[in-house]
């Protein structure tokens, strides 16, 4: 669901007024083609070290946990 509301506010254009503000001008000029692919990479890279984080930690304690039931029958 969330998904489908992210298109759908992307294609409706909040931040452009109807009649007031042209798209053209919801551009922003201040960030260049360098800055936004240093962006997307750097969130790639925080990104992918979250989920490797995630896994380890979901492996770990899904390992221990087992091992204690284990150990108690």
């Amino acid at each position: 669901t969330s998904t489908g509301w992210i298109f759908t506010e992307i294609a409706r254009q909040p931040w452009v007024v109807f009649g007031l503000f042209k798209t053209a001008d919801g551009v922003s000029k201040a960030a260049g083609v360098f800055e936004v692919f240093l962006s997307l990479v750097l969130f790639t890279l925080l990104y992918a070290a979250l989920i490797v984080a995630d896994v380890y930690l979901l492996k770990k304690y899904a390992v221990a946990g087992t091992e204690v039931v284990l150990e108690e029958n």
